[in-house]
């Protein structure tokens, strides 16, 4: 059901993964900007140029996906819980773009499975269903690995890299 009411939740906030794979792409215009490139001293070049100039973000995406560089983005991130302190079986993270200020990755932890415990309690086994459990380990370490997993995302599905 947590799973269920968080997809629901961010669907009505208008938060799906059409719109974060959109603010991706404005992140990364963002950061390409030339403005935002003079402040972090970042350029990307073009390897078919022979007089070097940075990348624009319409260069970049005319480069075939497969063999368009990362671009890095600096994010914001953070973690909520149900329950205060360390001791809640779910969390919900949030990686928001430092320029835009747009969520461009999400992801709900889930310890426990209402449907899962109750089978086992009855000496069942549970119903195929999907089943919110998706966490194992402290719910101490539960921020870290929600970064992680965010970061591995954004890196393996939508060509960037997290600063």
């Amino acid at each position: 059901m947590l799973q269920v009411e968080a997809d629901v939740g961010v669907v009505l906030c208008g938060v799906t993964d059409a719109y974060m794979k959109k603010a991706i792409m404005d992140e990364i215009k963002a950061t390409l900007d030339e403005k935002h490139n003079d402040w972090k001293n970042l350029y990307f070049f073009d390897p078919d140029s022979t007089d070097p100039e940075p990348l624009s973000y319409e260069k970049w995406l005319e480069i075939p996906a497969s063999d368009r560089p990362k671009v890095p983005v600096i994010v914001l991130f953070d973690m909520g819980w149900q329950k205060r302190g360390h001791s809640s079986i779910s969390g919900h993270a949030f990686m928001i773009g430092a320029w835009t200020k747009k969520i461009l990755a999400s992801v709900v932890c889930s310890k426990e499975c209402d449907k899962c415990k109750r089978a086992a309690t009855n000496g069942e086994k549970a119903e195929p269903h999907p089943c919110p459990k998706n966490y194992e380990g402290s719910s101490k370490a539960m921020e870290s690995d929600a970064a992680l997993e965010l970061t591995i995302r954004m890196y393996e599905e939508q060509h960037v890299f997290v600063e």
